[in-house]
């Protein structure tokens, strides 16, 4: 009932304001472009902005999904690896983000001020499907505000986002381009500079019926293989962030153990390279 709820309130797209779907940090640079010419925007978008153009994946496994992504955010030529691209947005939906970091924010709060909104309004709960349909029109109302600014400043994001639709009973992923094009994926998606690389790992492994376990090791694989030839943060170095989700809930992997598997991974590969691998910690006995 929620679901046929919420595509009619949708059809109805006078009901909701333009401006639930602004994003606040989209309107202060078209601000000042309009205000004072390019120049300023630029100066403020330089000042605030921490890019991450890395790497994030979703995949499906045979009870839900795993989401993960890598920790690098770039300015200019200095990186740090504390960014945290996966995010909760609530019933057992998560999104991962490239693209800018201060966009990034600005979108997932919005996100879940929106599905707060329309909760309040239908008295349901919005799960992945409906969440996809206002991410969709969140991106769209924001392109059209600023339309060709965006590659100008070099400003947006590039989002997937997964979870369980407890009403299908399984996972569901889905991309997104920076315009608001929305494309529901059934096997495994990825975004970010390092996406290609990462892409072709999940291409070569991934099965329907992966198990939870597997599912996480995959994905911890591919974003390490990014890490090799992309600005993606090594797995080894800076841990994975992995979420699972299924009908049981979500989890996450904790640090130790994302740290543990990406090495255990990094000597397994290095041993098949025929090289010498030492690594006397996170071995487990920590």
């Amino acid at each position: 009932m929620m679901e046929k709820m919420f595509q009619t309130a949708l059809d109805f797209k006078n009901l909701l304001e333009p401006k639930h779907f602004a994003l606040r940090s989209l309107e202060n640079l078209k601000a000042k472009v309009d205000l004072a010419g390019l120049a300023p925007a630029m100066h403020d978008l330089i000042k605030n902005r921490r890019t991450n153009g890395t790497t994030v994946i979703a995949l499906k496994y045979e009870d839900g999904i795993v989401i993960a992504g890598d920790r690098r955010g770039s300015y200019g030529h200095v990186h740090a690896d504390d960014f945290i691209k996966v995010q909760d947005m609530g019933n057992l939906t998560f999104i991962a983000c490239s693209g800018t970091s201060s966009y990034i924010d600005d979108l997932e709060k919005t996100l879940i001020s929106a599905r707060k909104y329309w909760e309040n309004i239908i008295e349901e709960t919005i799960y992945i499907d409906g969440q996809a349909q206002l991410l969709e029109r969140i991106l769209r109302q924001n392109f059209e505000y600023l339309n060709v600014l965006m590659y100008v400043l070099g400003y947006y994001a590039v989002p997937i986002l997964a979870g369980y639709d407890p009403f299908l009973k399984k996972g569901r992923l889905f991309e997104f381009d920076e315009t608001g094009g929305r494309y529901e994926k059934k096997d495994y998606v990825v975004s970010g500079s390092g996406g290609l690389l990462a892409e072709m790992v999940l291409d070569d492994r991934w099965e329907a019926d992966l198990n939870e376990t597997d599912a996480v090791l995959l994905a911890i694989r591919s974003v390490m293989r990014a890490s090799r030839d992309n600005y993606t943060s090594p797995g080894t170095l800076a841990p994975i962030t992995v979420y699972s989700v299924s009908k049981t809930g979500s989890r996450i992997l904790p640090e130790k153990k994302s740290l543990r598997l990406a090495w255990s991974l990094h000597i397994k590969d290095k041993k098949r390279r025929g090289e010498k691998a030492h690594a006397d910690f996170f071995s487990g006995k920590e």
